[in-house]
Parts: C-alpha cells; structure tokens; sequence
C-alpha cells in the first residue's frame, strides 16, 4: 500500500546507515510491521537508537545469527559449586 511505502522510504531516509543492510514491511502476527536488518561485525554493537515504532509500524531488528554468550566459554563445574552475580544471594553457602 501507499502508507507501507511511504512509511519504509521514510525509515530508510532518517535512518540510513552502513550498519543497515536492508528495510522491509512483512506481515507479522496478521500485523504489517518494519523489519531492520542488520549488518555488524561480529562481536560490536549498534552505537545509535532505532525506534520501537515508526510511522505507526512497529520495528523489529534481525541481527541475524546470533550465537549466544553461553555457547563461547563453558567450564565443567564440580557438583555443589555454583556460579553467580549477586553479592549475597539467598543461600549463598559454602560446602566442603
């Protein structure tokens, strides 16, 4: 439609950049919606904002394949030791 068009060629214009690789409107949930893909080197991230809805779309970001953090470092871990973030988590105990 007109307003897919204009909306997409809009986008395209405010947000042009070497980090995106393309915009399409695609159908999504029974809903037109703006798809970014991105282009990014791996292991860097984007260094500007991208709206949640343009043009009364809503945007959606592929950044492609993804492989996530925990699939690049695994260690075998003993039973009884556990690995974590908070200062004092709630059971923090110590077994030997």
């Amino acid at each position: 439609s007109q307003k897919t068009f204009l909306a997409r060629h809009a986008f395209e214009k405010e947000f042009r950049r070497d980090e995106i690789s393309g915009v399409t409107i695609e159908m999504v949930d029974e809903k037109e919606v703006i798809i970014v893909n991105l282009n990014l080197p791996k292991g860097s991230s984007l260094h500007f904002d991208l709206p949640s809805v343009f043009g009364g779309f809503p945007v959606i970001i592929d950044y492609g394949l993804v492989e996530p953090f925990h699939r690049n470092y695994h260690e075998e871990l003993m039973p009884g030791i556990s690995i974590g973030r908070f200062k004092n988590p709630p059971n923090a105990s110590c077994t030997s």
